[in-house]
């Protein structure tokens, strides 16, 4: 199957744990939005007021088991654009990974 794949089509495999999770344009444009209504909300504001904000972020982060690599091989045609989506199935495991910031933390 793999010379089929590879050398008769002309395939490359990427490994979906390789491939990054890209934003749509419409949460980008909403993170965008986000930040300028609440720059607009807080111009003029003291430093006092601006420096005790904590800044926080998460993200969910699918298990990924190395022996069942081959369960996440996406084929490409050679010279083909890599993908830029992953396709977990549902019953993938994940783990929500979160991330806090304050001012002067070093």
């Amino acid at each position: 199957m793999y010379n089929v794949l590879r050398r008769d089509l002309g395939l490359h495999s990427y490994f979906n744990c390789w491939i990054p999770h890209n934003l749509t344009n419409d949460q980008r444009h909403k993170q965008v939005h986000f930040a300028t209504e609440f720059l607009e909300k807080f111009d003029g504001a003291s430093d006092y007021l601006l420096d005790s904000i904590v800044i926080g972020g998460e993200t969910w982060a699918h298990l990924y088991d190395p022996s069942a690599g081959s369960n996440c091989r996406r084929w490409c045609p050679q010279g083909g654009p890599i993908p830029t989506e992953t396709y977990q199935g549902h019953t993938t495991p994940k783990v929500v990974l979160t991330i806090y910031f304050s001012p002067g933390m070093t």
